[in-house]
């Protein structure tokens, strides 16, 4: 019933196609439908989200080369997020892990349903999630690669005040 979102199946990152693994079961059998059509398109999968890891495709936004953003909550959870780190499947020397750690509501599940990027320096974002004392704000810990991997560069920076910054670089 879901295939109509064909968003969530699968991420493309700056290194190439990621298929996701869906929290709902009820919702693995478009995994297989989408990366069937992938493969049928030529496309090249470069990595596949394994269990316990869950990743759908509505929390993850690239945003140019040096940085992409992933959501993580009710749909996406933390252990996909070190699968893509580990195996360095994001391709951006930065990622911005937006954690819904307050919220958790079906209605905002996805990064997508409550910030969109309009342009290079403009992001649209909903304003009950901004700021320190919003009770459903989002958090961020940034990862940043070096030769051993990625660390963590940044940790807990509210969304909006990370916004800011990254628009004044």
């Amino acid at each position: 019933l879901n295939l109509s979102f064909t968003r969530d199946q699968q991420i493309t990152t700056n290194a190439g196609l990621v298929i996701c693994n869906l929290s709902p079961k009820q919702r693995e059998p478009e995994i297989k439908i989408m990366e069937y059509v992938w493969k049928k398109l030529r496309v090249r999968i470069i990595g596949k989200i394994k269990p316990p890891g869950t990743l759908e495709g509505g929390d993850f936004f690239p945003a140019g080369p040096d940085l992409c953003f992933i959501g993580t909550g009710l749909r996406t959870n933390y252990h996909a997020v070190q699968q893509l780190l580990k195996e360095d499947l994001f391709g951006t020397r930065r990622v911005a892990n937006v954690r819904d750690l307050f919220d958790r509501d079906q209605q905002r599940m996805h990064l997508d349903t409550v910030f969109n990027i309009a342009g290079e320096k403009c992001c649209v974002i909903l304003d009950v999630i901004c700021g320190y004392r919003s009770e459903t704000r989002r958090l961020v810990t940034e990862y940043t690669k070096s030769e051993n991997g990625y660390f963590v560069s940044r940790r807990d920076v509210e969304f909006t005040q990370y916004l800011k910054e990254e628009i004044g670089r």
